[in-house]
Parts: C-alpha cells; structure tokens; sequence
C-alpha cells in the first residue's frame, strides 16, 4: 500500500513524504541541546512537508549546504559596467508570451544589471509591454556536467512578472536555427508568484523535448517557500550538475532533486523577464498598482564552478 502511495505522488511531494521521518528524528536533540528556534523551525518545516503533499504548497527548504571544495570558479559574471560584455552575452530570441524584448529596458547601476518591464505606448515597436532577455553567446554555450551554476538576484515585485535563471543545451540553438534537435532545458529559477497564495516562493523545472512525440517531457523537482523577501532582497539560486542529475539550491542549501536523469549535451545560461499578457497563467499583469512599473528583475551575478 505504500508503494502504491508512492507511485501516484509526484517528485516533489514524494520528496516531501521521504523528509519528514528526518526532520522528526532531529527534533529531540534541538530540543535538548537548547536550540528552541530551531526545534520550533523544524516542527514548521514537518507541517509544511504535510502541506506540499495534501495541497501541493511550496515546501520549506531543509536539505544540506552545498559543498564546493571540489570545484573551481571557471565563469565570473559580476555586472560592474555600465555595458554587456558582448562576448559573453547577446540577446536571447522573444520568448512568444506577450511581451516585446528591447534592449533599453536593460541597464546598469555599477553593481548590478537590471532588466526594467513596463508598458510603453510609444515604444521602439509599437505599444506594449516592453523586457528583455540574455543568454550566453556561442563562445560561451559549452558548460558540461560536473559544474555548479549560481545566481544572486532580486525578483520583480509586480503581478505577471516571470523572472528566470536557467540553462538550455545546445541543441536550442539548433532549434532556433530550424534544425530539430533535443534539447534540455534547466530552470533554476523561475517567479511568478507575486501578490499570489505562494508568494516568496519560486519553482525549478526540467524540461525534456523529444523529436519522437515532438514535445517536453517535464519533471517539476518542487515549488519551494523563500526565507526572504525575494522581492527586496537578493537570493541565491543554484544547480549542481552532475551526469546522472540535477540538484537545486537556495541560498547555499539544498532544495530538490531531478529524479529522471541528467544530459550530457553542452549547455549555456539565460537571463530573461516574461510577461504573459496574453496567455492564460498570468493575465493578473493588468492588475498592477500603476506604481508596480517599471518592474525590475536585479542580477548581482552570475558564476559556475567546475568541478
């Protein structure tokens, strides 16, 4: 019987199932040792892990820091000028939910890269609301496995918003150049969760396109609930890739598993800001505040660590 309970919950929420006899065994030790606000903190976590299994919440995030000692920077991007270094990013194509990419919407304040979003009238392409994307250039689209790929970034206080940190491999590219080619997709991040049940909370995602069925398999690893306020504070965001999977970080600490394998195709990341005006998940845009504009994705950096 509870295999076959097993078998009908998704990753996420077999994942939450599998934590809890953890976090119980370590209650009686906090509580003896004196440590009240972390035995209080992870009688939390045990009904949040509830939480995800019966309603599908997003879940606390409980999992080990992340250990580094093995890997090596290789990849530093800091965002310190007032310019995108063009040989390491290029604009990534529209990614078709409604907005419209412009590279004015981008900017720098010697310290971070700001992608603004808001509605323009007279903008460059006609009204509408206007974002931007970047993704690696082909010089730099050749991440492999055994790398751990981190974030650090304040996400967009405004319905509708989704902000991304992601990677893609290359058979993207392919793609976009007409030629049909798996592909795999990593979301690191992904928010869209403001002025919503769930917010400060964001979701990692696999996505696997399949020639055969001409469509993504996808595995969602979790939804997970924020420490923080990810709308005026920075957070973390990472992955750990390995060849047999991917593992998620917030903060330093361990968020989630991939549970169907991993791909060894070269890989390369983006940074982008969707607004799905049109589309059916996240037509709240248009219940903004007009303050809410222009909304503003800020990226501290970006790094990768190999191993």
């Amino acid at each position: 019987m509870f295999k076959s309970l097993l078998a009908k919950l998704a990753v996420r929420q077999m994942s939450a199932l599998l934590a809890i006899p953890g976090v119980i065994s370590k209650l009686p030790t906090l509580l003896f040792t004196g440590k009240i606000k972390a035995f209080f903190a992870a009688f939390l976590a045990i009904f949040q892990l509830f939480g995800v299994i019966i309603f599908d919440n997003p879940g606390p995030i409980i999992g080990d820091e992340i250990n580094l000692s093995d890997y090596s920077l290789v990849f530093s991007e800091e965002f310190r000028g007032d310019s995108l270094d063009s040989e390491v990013w290029k604009e990534c194509p529209e990614l078709g939910t409604g907005e419209i990419y412009d590279s004015s919407m981008m900017s720098f304040d010697g310290e971070n890269m700001i992608i603004s979003t808001k509605y323009l009238e007279d903008g460059s392409k006609g009204p509408g609301y206007y974002t931007y994307g970047i993704e690696n250039t082909d010089a730099y689209s050749n991440f492999k496995p055994g790398s751990y790929f981190e974030c650090r970034c304040i996400v967009p206080a405004a319905k509708g918003m989704w902000s991304a940190f992601w990677l893609m491999t290359s058979g993207e590219k392919s793609f976009e150049n007409g030629f049909r080619k798996d592909y795999t997709e990593i979301d690191v991040m992904e928010s869209f969760y403001y002025g919503q049940k769930y917010q400060n909370s964001t979701i990692n995602t696999v996505h696997k396109w399949e020639n055969e069925t001409a469509s993504f398999k996808s595995e969602i690893v979790g939804k997970y609930r924020v420490n923080k306020d990810i709308y005026n504070e920075y957070v973390t965001y990472g992955v750990l890739w390995t060849e047999d999977e991917y593992i998620f970080y917030i903060d330093g600490k361990e968020s989630g598993r991939s549970s169907n394998g991993a791909t060894t195709d070269p890989a390369y990341m983006l940074l982008t800001c969707q607004v799905k005006i049109n589309g059916k998940e996240h037509p709240e845009v248009l219940d903004n505040d007009e303050n809410a504009f222009p909304a503003k994705f800020i990226v501290d950096y970006v790094k990768v660590y190999s191993k």
